[in-house]
This record gives C-alpha cells, structure tokens and sequence, in this order.
C-alpha cells in the first residue's frame, strides 16, 4: 500500500508542477492513478475499500502515513 500511495503522491506533485500534464477534470491525472494500481496489479474497487478502512481507522492511517512519510524522506535523500 506504501508504494501505491507514493506513486500517487509523486503523481499529483508532478502534475501540479507541470510535469504531468493536466486538463480542468483531472482525466490525466485520473489515467495515472489506475496506471499506478495496474502496475501494482491492484483494482481500483480494493483500492477505494481500503482507503475506506483507513479512514475509518485514523490511528492506523496515520501510521500508514508515518512510514509513506519515511519512504518519501528516503527517496528525496537517495536523489
């Protein structure tokens, strides 16, 4: 879950630095996010369920959270 929430962070910071192009309704972006689950051989529907989970369950999507926030840390260092 990790790496899918990185790429799509990457995702939407390249896309607001121009990187990525984007049109007004977002399908660009949008094409990205299931490229993303279909390299990570995830469906969009288990996706959107466990985004739900996490929701529900702040404490643990903080701590999801804490260890994205330390992989990112990581590739920032390793550039």
């Amino acid at each position: 879950m990790i790496e899918v929430l990185k790429d799509f962070h990457i995702t939407d910071a390249a896309s607001k630095q121009g990187v990525i192009s984007n049109n007004r309704n977002n399908y660009i972006r949008n094409q990205h996010y299931l490229s993303i689950l279909s390299k990570h051989d995830i469906e969009k529907e288990r996706f959107d369920s466990t985004i739900i989970y996490y929701s529900e369950k702040p404490e643990e999507f903080k701590k999801l959270y804490d260890l994205l926030e330390n992989e990112m840390i990581q590739l920032i260092d390793g550039l």
